[in-house]
């Protein structure tokens, strides 16, 4: 992998050179000027957060409010028609509490992916009307491409509130009215919702209510992926401080779960360890359990739905490993700029992480079709630079729906036409894909010498998280370091450890940690120099906290 090191450390002397190393991280970040570094450090709280601020149409959410507004004053039936990931659990929930404090009869619905389809489906909407009978539906984290599915909603003499932040289509579906904007993620959309809906509503305690519900927003913002800049930094930083204190039973009981503590929750245990267990539901059953679970106040069916949720997510975890090697001997071409595979065994709810393991593994867009009967279904994801989405809807003349992201998409197509498409999209990604974007280059912060290690530039460091997409945690870079000891570590020496001599006065050595790669040994053990590029992290064991290096690339040095 090639490096490119982004910055150059200025000064002599450690304080001068913390200073330049914050500096140079923040400016990798495009924060140069000191009111979006203040900004940055110490984000605008959500409750001032403005609508036109995130590119929500006012006039828009004046609608949804003004409707909701008259459901409640006539005792309509308002149904919440959410999604099955994270994102859409959390925004589904958020949306739901809100009304059922205002005392509003709603209900709510998350379709299943194997009976439904994703998002607002005719098969939804057929059943939604069948079972409820509603007068509003309100949709969350869907409905903004879905023109078929809103069609049979104003047919059916219902009022549609979309709210949504996926990319629209060249023409938006039909709606009273259409709450999006594509710099949140879903529950970052429906918070905001609720928090104008408790204003205007006169919700009792409404700012403390709308402050609460921070924990699901917080979640479902980290889980979707989406950049962790602006709003969402705002809803993030200040959403973790509700999160890690929360008092919802469902999460703390999942939080016990995992084993992690809650207190030390952080973006990487959302996106790893929490939203897999809320997302394996709705891959491999229902999500409506987890739904059941963020909701519930029962201290006892909180614990069962914990259990619940991880054992499926064990079985989702058996379940892709199974067909990632099944995909991987299915690719005939690792140079093709897209990696498209399909096969009538691929499981609808895992091809998602099957395509993003292949990307990790060919550094390329990937595509893994789950191919039926007569249509099938799609799941993409992609590499920095290639937007999937737009990739995909080259092609839209040949495919039934499509929707997405820059980074991850989905689409339906009819099984028939599955080889056309294949073929056309890898002439379109020869055409518009630079070869170059599919290089994968190691981006660092800096180069650093040993004696900048410190517990100062971890906690400098730290004072910049949340991490996530748009702020990724710094890499660092060292040269030309002796290591004392080499050797592998866990399970059948699945990772490397390396000690280094240590800067540090409170620890007599410095672990680096380089995991999944302890093959690399073979070629470090002779004891020469190395190139190092890590983040700087923290162990706690045993009671003691040390500064640690968590190992992106080595490289032995020249």
């Amino acid at each position: 992998m090639n490096w490119k090191v982004l910055g150059k450390v200025q000064g002599k002397v450690q304080k001068e050179r913390l200073a330049s190393i914050i500096k140079e991280v923040l400016a990798n970040r495009g924060l140069k000027k000191r009111k979006s570094i203040e900004e940055f450090v110490k984000p605008t709280r959500p409750e001032r957060l403005t609508v036109d601020h995130i590119g929500i149409d006012k006039k828009e959410m004046e609608r949804a409010i003004g409707r909701i507004k008259k459901a409640m004053k006539e005792g309509e039936t308002i149904v919440i028609y959410g999604d099955y990931d994270a994102d859409g659990v959390a925004a589904t929930a958020i949306i739901w509490e809100t009304l059922y404090q205002l005392k509003a009869k709603a209900v709510p619905f998350i379709p299943d992916r194997h009976k439904h389809g994703y998002g607002l489906s005719v098969k939804g909407v057929t059943e939604v009307v069948e079972k409820y009978r509603p007068k509003l539906i309100i949709t969350v984290d869907n409905g903004i491409v879905a023109h078929e599915a809103a069609e049979l909603v104003k047919e059916s003499g219902i009022d549609l509130v979309i709210s949504d932040h996926h990319l629209p289509a060249s023409t938006l579906p039909p709606a009273l009215a259409i709450v999006h904007t594509t710099q949140l993620s879903g529950a970052g959309v429906a918070w905001i919702i609720a928090r104008e809906v408790g204003r205007r509503l006169k919700m009792p305690n409404a700012k403390l209510q709308a402050e609460k519900l921070l924990d699901l927003a917080t979640i479902g913002t980290v889980a979707d992926m989406v950049p962790l800049l602006g709003a969402n930094r705002s809803i993030v930083k200040w959403g973790f401080e509700v999160l890690r204190k929360t008092e919802r039973v469902g999460i703390v009981e999942l939080v016990r779960e995992t084993g992690v503590a809650l207190e030390a929750l952080d973006t990487y245990q959302i996106n790893f360890v929490i939203a897999p267990r809320l997302n394996a539901m709705g891959r491999l059953e229902q999500a409506l359990d987890s739904l059941r679970l963020v909701c519930t106040k029962n201290g006892q069916r909180a614990r069962e739905l914990a259990r619940r949720l991880g054992s499926i997510n064990r079985q989702r975890q058996i379940l892709t490993d199974e067909l990632l090697v099944r995909a991987l001997g299915m690719v005939e071409n690792p140079s093709e700029k897209v990696i498209i595979v399909e096969n009538e065994q691929f499981h609808e709810g895992v091809i998602g992480l099957v395509a993003g393991k292949l990307t990790e593994t060919y550094y390329r867009p990937s595509i893994v079709i789950n191919r039926g009967e007569t249509v099938s279904k799609a799941s993409a994801r992609s590499v920095a630079g290639v937007n999937i989405i737009e990739l995909i809807r080259q092609k839209e003349e040949l495919l039934i729906n499509a929707g997405g992201h820059p980074m991850a998409a989905g689409f339906t197509i009819a099984s028939d036409k599955i080889d056309q498409f294949r073929k056309e999209l890898l002439l379109v990604a020869e055409a518009l894909i630079p070869q170059t974007v599919l290089e994968p280059v190691l981006m660092v912060d800096c180069l650093i010498r040993q004696d900048d290690i410190s517990a100062a530039l971890l906690g400098e460091l730290q004072a910049l998280e949340p991490y996530g997409v748009g702020n990724p945690r710094p890499t660092l870079a060292l040269q030309g370091i002796k290591p004392l000891t080499v050797t592998t570590v866990g399970m059948d020496g699945k990772h490397l450890k390396l000690i280094l001599p240590s800067p540090l006065e409170s620890q007599k050595t410095l672990a680096a940690l380089w995991f999944n790669h302890g093959e690399a040994v073979s070629r470090l053990i002779d004891g020469g120099k190395v190139n190092i590029a890590f983040t700087l992290g923290e162990n706690r064991w045993n009671g003691r906290t040390e500064v640690q290096l968590n190992v992106k690339d080595i490289r032995v040095a020249e």
